[in-house]
């Protein structure tokens, strides 16, 4: 465990400040007490409409179009083993992507989902 010397939360692109974490002396361990460290907010939404259309007596026809992600807004999210892992070299903090919100580790991608369906 490392030593916490500052209050690591960053802000913007950057979730943990490297720079608040020291390797602890020989022997001993460092701080338990973390601070909670958000990720980036999330959005997502969805949109659906659909259409009914009579078929003669009480059957009907139904268009569907639902959309997943419908604004494609990806989320951005820290690989675990790149930006989410100290590396110490000596005593120091050798991991520069530590903390740092990649810009190549997306996911969530926009859905179109058909559908038609007919009641009887």
């Amino acid at each position: 465990m490392p030593v916490l010397t500052c209050d690591p939360r960053g802000s913007g692109d950057v979730l943990a400040r490297a720079e608040c974490f020291a390797a602890p002396a020989v022997g001993e361990l460092g701080n338990y007490v973390w601070p909670n460290i958000e990720g980036p907010a999330y959005f997502n939404h969805d949109f659906s409409v659909f259409k009914n259309m009579p078929f003669g007596g009480n059957r009907k026809f139904q268009f569907r179009l639902s959309a997943y992600n419908v604004f494609n807004h990806p989320q951005r999210t820290p690989d675990d083993v790149t930006n989410l892992n100290l590396t110490y070299t000596n005593g120091q903090q050798t991991n520069a992507a530590f903390g740092v919100l990649p810009d190549n580790n997306k996911y969530g991608h926009r859905i179109l989902q058909l559908a038609f369906k007919f009641y009887f």
